[in-house]
């Protein structure tokens, strides 16, 4: 059973998380069926203990279980957070909240950059990659043009409606306010 990440919800509905087990997690030694196949981001090579800022490599972190992430142990031991640090929308101010988003909350990948909304002075939950099928299906069509951002998008609304698949190769990310419930979307071509 995961623990509940707040602004990530389901992610192993996003694939941030494996059920392939078991496997013994690189943190707290412990056996998991569920572990971590995320991104994660350092300045310190963890294959050492040197601190040389070699590229991190990503082995070293295999088999991280989901309770690791989550009480923020693996962030600390390898000196890594979970996010890009890359906001639309201006940054909580709440270091609690900081602390939460960028080292006890599974990531995600994308084609470019990611994205992370915040609304209401809170990170936004990511839901996870959508097409316009999906919003059309989740009622969401009125809302998504009234909050899409062509500035932080690079494309014209009409290219959402038209030209975005989930998983595709123009997909949408999907996030929702945990206040007020509004949904925004990042469009992520590869």
């Amino acid at each position: 059973m995961l623990p509940n990440f707040k602004y990530h919800p389901d992610p192993l509905g996003t694939e941030m998380f494996r059920q392939d087990g078991p496997k013994t997690c690189c943190c707290c030694g412990r056996q998991t069926d569920i572990w971590y196949d995320g991104p994660y981001y350092g300045d310190r090579n963890l294959n050492d203990d040197t601190g040389d800022d070699d590229e991190m490599p990503y082995e070293k972190m295999d088999f991280l279980c989901p309770g690791c992430i989550a009480d923020g142990s693996a962030a600390r031991k390898y000196q890594c957070m979970f996010q890009a640090d890359e906001l639309v929308g201006e940054k909580p101010e709440d270091a609690d909240k900081q602390d939460e988003w960028l080292h006890r909350t599974p990531g995600y990948y994308c084609w470019q950059e990611p994205l992370w909304y915040t609304h209401c002075g809170d990170y936004c939950e990511l839901l996870g990659s959508v097409g316009w099928k999906e919003i059309e299906e989740m009622g969401l069509e009125d809302e998504i043009a009234d909050t899409y951002d062509e500035n932080v998008n690079g494309f014209e609304f009409s290219f959402v409606r038209e030209g975005t698949y989930q998983h595709g190769h123009v997909q949408c990310f999907l996030f929702r306010c945990r206040h007020c419930g509004r949904h925004f979307i990042t469009v992520d071509p590869d």
